[in-house]
């Protein structure tokens, strides 16, 4: 007796044995519902599996419902049989860990969307969750199956979408009627803002190694943008101390300078390397712009 989530197919696996009580293969073994509500793999109410050569049989089982339900195993010549008793428990539910993107109009993405499966509260392995395909989103075909964190994982290809374009994608459970929805937008690149996460302001030794410049690509509606391009616009100077409260100031040599182009990933963010010379004390200056007027303005120091 046990309880198998209502609607989640559950294998019903026998073993026959021939006279001598050796795995007998090629046999048929009839799979028979003698009470309930449940259906088999076949969608008839009697099946007939061949045993594969190590005598093993199997047979999809599935609850409808939640009352009790009696399926038969049996040899076709009735000689030996067994039985299986189960009932519908709480079906397992689909979520999405990956709901939406936003992806700059233009631009082409790879989006690994994941989905997870729970069955009263707790990570469900093994079940098989299918994506459908729309126009915008492409992606290899089959099935993916849970791991043991109950979650199944497909990358989707995003793109080029138009400005405003939306578009979505389904991924559904064992092939029931339970689905989530994918969706990824075209957003306006002109319209795009810079956050800065980290690197933006430094002061280190010389001796020491700048931190990367790491920037977030924000769409109209504030929302994290792939595909989003930033250039990063960098001027090195030699180093020079704070120019004094009263009296001249002198120009710091230019040592160098650097334009450098990046496309934001899934999260919005793009990392970029800040320039510099081993051994040499600098200021660096630079400015980073995505769109018709987002910028970052970034200064890292590196004093003797």
């Amino acid at each position: 007796m046990s309880s198998v989530p209502i609607g989640v197919p559950e294998a019903f696996s026998v073993i026959a044995l021939g006279p001598d009580l050796t795995p007998a293969g090629g046999v048929s073994v009839i799979y028979t519902v003698v009470s309930g509500t449940a259906t088999l793999g076949c969608g008839q109410s009697t099946c007939t599996v061949t045993a594969t050569g190590d005598g093993r049989a199997t047979m999809n089982v599935t609850a409808t419902s939640s009352t009790w339900s009696i399926v038969n195993a049996s040899l076709s010549n009735g000689s030996n049989s067994l039985k299986s008793e189960f009932y519908g428990g709480t079906p397992p539910t689909l979520t999405s860990l990956s709901p939406m993107l936003s992806v700059a109009a233009g631009a082409t993405v790879n989006w690994t969307t994941e989905a997870l499966v729970l069955s009263s509260g707790h990570p469900a392995s093994g079940q098989s969750v299918s994506w459908q395909s729309s126009s915008g989103i492409t992606f290899s075909s089959g099935s993916v199956t849970t791991n043991s964190s109950g979650t199944a994982a497909k990358t989707l290809t995003v793109g080029p979408l138009s400005e405003g374009q939306t578009v979505t994608s389904k991924a559904c459970l064992n092939g029931t009627g339970q689905c989530i929805t994918y969706t990824a937008f075209g957003a306006r690149p002109e319209y795009a803002t810079l956050k800065a996460i980290s690197g933006s302001t430094q002061s280190l030794a010389v001796s020491g190694t700048a931190s990367q410049i790491i920037l977030r690509v924000l769409d109209m509606n504030g929302n994290p943008m792939a595909g989003g391009t930033v250039t990063l616009y960098q001027a090195l100077y030699a180093w020079a101390p704070p120019c004094p409260p009263h009296g001249r100031c002198d120009q710091a040599q230019l040592l160098a300078t650097q334009a450098t182009t990046g496309t934001s990933a899934l999260d919005g963010t793009v990392i970029f390397s800040p320039a510099s010379l081993p051994g040499v004390a600098t200021n660096l200056t630079a400015l980073a712009v995505t769109g018709n007027t987002g910028s970052v303005k970034i200064a890292i120091e590196q004093h003797p």
